[in-house]
């Protein structure tokens, strides 16, 4: 069974704004969840972060991390649902 790790890393935090790339012990937060997943993936499966973050997109590159997508602002927003985004980037999968 192959898993999709997901990274949701959304831009516009009103409580600490640039959170995700906020540096707790020398490294930007959103690194922290993208080693965990490094760390638990085998063969096949897949990591995905879903984010309109520019900063977290230019941060995956520099770890050779594959962005398929970058979230679109209908599920960007402070209204917008973590099961529609998390529906969004399982649908890209799917189409895949």
């Amino acid at each position: 069974m192959k898993i999709l790790y997901l990274i949701t890393a959304r831009a516009g935090s009103k409580g600490l704004p640039g959170k995700n790339i906020k540096k707790l012990n020398n490294k930007p937060l959103v690194q922290y969840s993208i080693e965990f997943a490094q760390k638990n993936m085998n063969t096949g499966d897949e990591l995905c972060i879903s984010t309109d973050d520019e900063n977290s997109l230019s941060l995956a590159r520099d770890l050779k991390i594959h962005i398929p997508f970058k979230r679109p602002e209908i599920l960007s927003s402070d209204t917008a649902s973590s099961y529609d985004v998390i529906m969004h980037a399982v649908n890209y999968y799917e189409k895949q």
